[in-house]
């Protein structure tokens, strides 16, 4: 069991810090909605598509959400 939980204890924020990177990259990476839609979408669009997908909330929530 100890080595359990040494693994655990390695593992578990290994894979908190690595998702953070993650999403930073993605999050700096530009707006996911306007990427989804064509370039001809309305703004009235990029909004709702941007509400569904939670892109409006802080940036905290959005990670805890990915």
């Amino acid at each position: 069991m100890g080595i359990l939980k040494k693994v655990l204890l390695q593992v578990v924020p290994s894979l908190l810090i690595l998702t953070f990177i993650i999403f930073c990259l993605v999050y700096v990476a530009g707006d996911p909605a306007s990427m989804m839609l064509p370039e001809n979408a309305t703004a009235a669009d990029r909004e709702m598509l941007r509400d569904s997908l939670g892109l409006n909330e802080p940036f905290l929530i959005q990670y805890i959400i990915f």
